[in-house]
């Protein structure tokens, strides 16, 4: 039975991709895609009311919030009900397609996305996940990663050594919301701060040493001694992190909260 429902959704996929019985279609970055507005509809109901509502859509669709391949993906999964997360690319482009399915209320899309990264969540992208989600507004993502380091910080890791790999800069505001969450201030936190000043100088083109320290941490919630332990220590890791081996529980919290106005 579920063969059988599979096929028919790749059938129908056929008919998008082949323009076939569509009406109608959406611009995205200059790519065209044409759709049944009637299975669109029957995924998400911020579809239903965009072509079936009091003001439907009557002209092209304009999306201005989302990159094409992201779009194909979240079409493919409208139509055929299935997605292969290893295809995806990067964390960019699944915390997109998470975007997606909250944007156009997929709920069972949106509970794929927050499983996959329930169990994904590792020490080396949990502080990347937690700035592009924390910049992007995904409240799932970012309750997850936070659990997540909550259980790493009562493990004793810094993560310093990720941070000063510089793969990814963590924004000013994640700092903050790290340290918010984490009022118990022990030395691997200090650790992971320290490294992030230095990066922080890095970014702002500022010579590394104490007044500059002091200068990016001017704006970070944390007490004038703390800071001063900060500026004045030479370490930046305390036990190195070479994968997950001091073990770690995955987060799997499936909630939607329902959003009263959606864009296009």
């Amino acid at each position: 039975m579920a063969e059988e429902h599979t096929d028919f959704g790749q059938r129908f996929n056929e008919l998008r991709k082949k323009k076939h019985l569509v009406d109608c279609s959406f611009n995205v970055d200059e790519d065209v895609y044409h759709c049944h507005k009637l299975i669109l509809s029957a995924a998400s109901p911020v579809f239903e009311t965009m072509f079936y509502g009091a003001l439907a859509e009557k002209q092209m669709v304009k999306i201005a919030d989302i990159k094409p391949r992201v779009f194909e993906r979240m079409l493919d999964y409208i139509y055929v009900g299935a997605i292969d997360f290893d295809r995806i690319q990067n964390i960019e482009e699944l915390l997109e397609l998470y975007y997606c399915a909250e944007k156009y209320m997929i709920d069972s899309l949106h509970e794929k996305c927050v499983n996959y990264f329930g169990k994904n969540i590792k020490p080396n992208n949990v502080l990347k996940i937690l700035d592009i989600a924390y910049r992007m507004n995904l409240d799932d993502i970012i309750y997850s990663c936070m659990c997540v380091l909550k259980h790493f910080f009562s493990s004793g890791m810094s993560l310093s050594n990720i941070i000063l790999e510089r793969n990814h800069h963590l924004s000013k505001s994640c700092v903050d919301l790290i340290l918010e969450d984490n009022f118990d201030v022990k030395d691997n936190i200090i650790c992971m701060i320290r490294a992030w000043c230095i990066t922080e100088c890095e970014q702002n083109r500022l010579e590394i040493n104490r007044d500059s320290m002091k200068t990016v941490l001017q704006d970070i919630e944390l007490s004038d001694k703390l800071k001063d332990t900060i500026v004045g220590c030479s370490f930046t890791n305390f036990t190195p992190i070479t994968g997950d081996k001091t073990g770690w529980i995955p987060v799997q919290r499936i909630h939607y909260k329902a959003i009263s106005s959606q864009k296009h």
